[in-house]
């Protein structure tokens, strides 16, 4: 009993992590590259999404949560120190950016999308900033209740 609740407790630490890293990683790394016209999109996006026309930022927050509990999982195999922040930046700019290009993109539009050097370079940037924001959330949750393990 006691192990599935630790469980639990960090799925949904997990969770609140992944969604606040969307809030406090992407955003901000989307600013700083719509600054650097490497992109053009509007920030924290009100605009409904398909097909259950939520706000973008509620989507994503949401889809954010969900990676944050894979992020949870994953994160007690990485190193300590230096590599503990390496490895999140790499989880995020890595399996996220995979998803939306090889699975996601391809339910929505029927295709791979047109890779482009700043394309790539755009969601490596953002996802590996969610990835870091993430990991800080995560760290302070878990250090804030005591060790959750899992």
């Amino acid at each position: 009993m006691a192990g599935s609740t630790v469980t639990v407790r960090l799925w949904v630490a997990g969770f609140i992590a992944g969604a606040i890293g969307y809030l406090i990683g992407f955003e901000p790394m989307l600013a700083l590259l719509n600054k650097l016209h490497l992109t053009n999109a509007p920030l924290y996006s009100l605009h409904p999404t398909a097909p259950l026309h939520l706000p973008e930022l509620v989507s994503t927050a949401f889809w954010s949560g969900l990676w944050g509990i894979a992020f949870a999982l994953a994160r007690r195999r990485f190193p300590r120190g230096a590599g503990y922040w390496l490895l999140a930046f790499v989880f995020g700019a890595l399996l996220p950016s995979l998803v939306a290009w090889f699975v996601v993109a391809p339910i929505k539009t029927g295709g791979i999308p047109r890779f482009t050097f700043d394309r790539v370079l755009v969601a490596v940037l953002l996802n590996g900033a969610w990835g870091l924001a993430t990991a800080v959330v995560l760290r302070a949750v878990v250090q804030g209740k005591g060790r959750l393990r899992g």
